[in-house]
């Protein structure tokens, strides 16, 4: 039996954010390719020349993905929303997934299938960089098929792999599969009907029109990251790299290095300024050192400082959430709030119709195994209190707070200015007053910490319950 494992996309050419079948020169403005390998190195700090950008990179995706919560869909059908309610508890992590990936990488794309050998339902996403063409039709403009190109390992034997490449050609009537390469007959082309009945759902932020793949949130500011990369990093090579200096003032070199035991010349290449305690002068000489100056990296420091502020003025993302204080022209922690409560919506309402196709497809998969007749019409919401269990609600609660990490250690926002946002961002989760908010703060934080000493029996015990509120209060406890 072959085993299969996700190699990657081909690259037998650059790719940038224009397709690749497209041969205009790709912008390779400071050597920078603004892909999805890029992005995704970016925010986890494995990029090469950007390492030091990377904190500044992971503010504008991660702390609106945290913040927008869970999608909600309702439906008037009783049943429907019980199935639907399960796909959200089911699905947190690949929701949470798709939300990073969107905003990080510009598109990402999500097919909804039915897995026999282990009877689910599985949403798999499908990386961006592995979709060579979009077939438009010329008459309407929607999408007719996608294909998704990638290469593949297989595993045949101890140490003896090959690779082969995987063509997959999704239709709204059937998924296509052809191999290319040495396949020694472990693999063979299929073709099968699409019980889905939608293309892979494409989430995308700012696309160009209906068709098109979005754009990454840190796309407009990647020059501006790399230098300030760049300079960072010649700072810290320019401190880590002076070493204090020695002056001495003597009379005759040949009795002040006996005084100091350094007569032999190996000696006097070992001398260490930061280890020597104490120096023998006589007669009028004098040691005196050379530290690195006050201004050597003021220049440096001053440019990062402005393209801080270019970087925090292209994302959108208020003052307060960069964990500084809400100061000079960049207005109130209250307009600052409102702010960002508004950049949440829009990128709720983004996706909100690529969320809707996407449970609407799953509850056609559903549909089949449960043998019951699922309500299609279904509404989007986010975040609807009547369909999350207090497990999911402690699950944006956390999210919420680690978003919010930055700027309460900063001081930029307290409690209270935490639980209006909160009141503001989740009008669907409410708290009968402050005092509850900051309680259930508190129970998330201890519970968080229980998780962390004992993870084995935290989700053991977590996954048997729904209601976690036992559980909690025997931690708090």
């Amino acid at each position: 039996m072959a085993i299969f494992s996700f190699f990657g996309g081909k690259k037998a050419a650059p790719e940038s954010k224009m397709p690749r079948r497209n041969q205009v020169p790709v912008d390779m403005t400071m050597g920078l390719q603004a892909n999805e390998d890029l992005f995704e190195g970016l925010l986890h700090g494995t990029y090469q020349g950007l390492q030091k950008a990377t904190p500044l990179a992971r503010i504008p995706v991660l702390i609106p993905a945290q913040m927008m919560g869970l999608p909600t869909p309702k439906s008037k059908d009783e049943a429907t929303q019980i199935a639907l309610d399960k796909l959200v508890r089911e699905k947190i992590r690949e929701i949470n997934i798709i939300k990073r990936k969107y905003l990080n990488v510009g598109t990402t794309w999500v097919y909804p299938k039915w897995d026999s050998s282990i009877d689910t339902l599985v949403w798999k996403l499908i990386k961006d960089s592995t979709i060579p063409d979009l077939m438009v039709s010329l008459l309407n403009e929607r999408l007719e098929s996608i294909i998704v190109d990638e290469q593949i390992q297989i595993t045949t034997a101890e140490n003896t792999r090959q690779y082969v490449n995987r063509k997959t050609t999704y239709t709204k009537d059937k998924v296509t599969v052809k191999y290319t390469g040495q396949t020694n007959g472990l693999v063979k082309d299929v073709t099968m009907r699409n019980i889905a009945g939608t293309l892979p759902v494409m989430f995308a932020h700012e696309p160009d029109d209906a068709t098109q793949r979005g754009h990454a949130v840190c796309e407009p500011i990647l020059c501006d990251l790399k230098d300030y990369h760049d300079i960072d990093t010649r700072i810290s090579k320019t401190i880590a790299g002076f070493v204090t200096k020695q002056v001495q003032s003597i009379k005759d070199i040949a009795t002040w290095r006996k005084n100091n035991g350094v007569a032999t010349t190996e000696a006097m290449a070992e001398w260490d300024v930061s280890e020597v305690d104490l120096i023998f002068n006589v007669d009028g000489e004098k040691t005196e050192y050379l530290h690195l100056p006050g201004d050597a990296t003021a220049a440096g420091e001053k440019a990062l400082e402005r393209i801080f502020w270019k970087i925090y003025q292209a994302t959108g993302v208020d003052e307060m959430f960069w964990g500084g204080l809400a100061s000079g022209n960049f207005a109130t922690a209250d307009n600052q709030m409102q702010n960002m409560i508004n950049k949440v919506k829009e990128y709720r309402a983004e996706i909100d119709e690529s969320f809707r196709q996407l449970f609407i497809a799953s509850l056609r998969l559903l549909s089949i195994t449960d043998n019951y007749q699922y309500d299609l019409d279904v509404e989007m919401q986010w975040n609807r209190l009547s369909s999350i269990s207090e497990k999911d609600q402690m699950t944006i609660l956390q999210q919420f707070s680690s978003a919010m990490a930055g700027a309460v250690t900063a001081g930029a926002i307290g409690i209270h200015q935490l639980y209006e946002l909160w009141s503001k961002n989740f009008p669907d989760i409410q708290y009968e007053g402050e005092d509850e908010f900051k309680a259930d703060l508190v129970r998330t934080g201890n519970l968080q910490q229980f998780l962390k000493q004992d993870p084995a029996t935290a989700e053991a015990m977590m996954t048997s319950v729904d209601d976690l509120s036992e559980i909690v209060d025997k931690v708090n406890k």
